[in-house]
């Protein structure tokens, strides 16, 4: 079998693979996910995926990634960047009531609209996937109501302007670990609660 140099070097010859655009992405996800758990600084974070940016290789993309949660290897790299991604979402009632429950792998982008109507999104049996799930709720009039599993963990940064925005959620001891789902957008005159 030919020496081709990378036991002598300690690298796999995947290492010395050229750097792709979706193992760039895998990196940039960990390292963002390795910054909301408040694991790397700003500053850090900032240096590293300048880095991920310049690197060559998926060998030091690995090395960027290495000190983080989860391990590392170019199959970690691989593998995170072959996660699902589902495609966008939109549900929406206008004058009138819509309830929608979402049982498979939830949407990675959700947006959610009611106009002078009510509109009820049913995500606790959905799963997640790994990373960040944002919900863009935009509620004039009207009211719309998320309900969520336990096991997620929740940012919720929804704006009103003469409108109640509410987290009616138990939720308390979630993983660092566990999946985000941050919940964006605005309530005019109308009524967002979390559940």
């Amino acid at each position: 079998m030919p020496d081709d140099g990378a036991s002598r070097l300690g690298t796999s010859p995947d290492s010395r693979t050229l750097a792709g655009v979706d193992d760039r992405e895998a990196a940039v996800a960990r390292l963002t996910r390795a910054f909301e758990q408040d694991r790397l600084s700003a500053d850090e974070f900032e240096t590293r995926v300048a880095r991920v940016y310049e690197a060559a290789t998926r060998g030091e993309l690995d090395s960027l990634i290495s000190d983080l949660p989860g391990g590392s290897s170019d199959v970690a790299l691989r593998g995170a960047s072959a996660l699902p991604v589902v495609p966008p979402e939109q549900i929406s009632s206008i004058l009138g009531n819509t309830e929608h429950r979402i049982t498979d792998l939830a949407p990675n982008e959700l947006d959610v609209r009611s106009i002078l109507g009510n509109t009820v999104v049913m995500l606790q049996e959905a799963r997640f996937v790994d990373g960040v799930t944002e919900i863009e709720v935009r509620s004039i009039l009207g009211n719309v109501e998320v309900h969520l599993p336990p096991h997620v963990r929740v940012e919720q940064r929804i704006r009103s302007f003469m409108g109640s925005v509410a987290d009616r959620s138990l939720r308390s001891g979630t993983s660092p670990d566990a999946p985000l789902v941050r919940l964006v957008g605005k309530a005019i005159l109308g009524n967002v609660e979390l559940y």
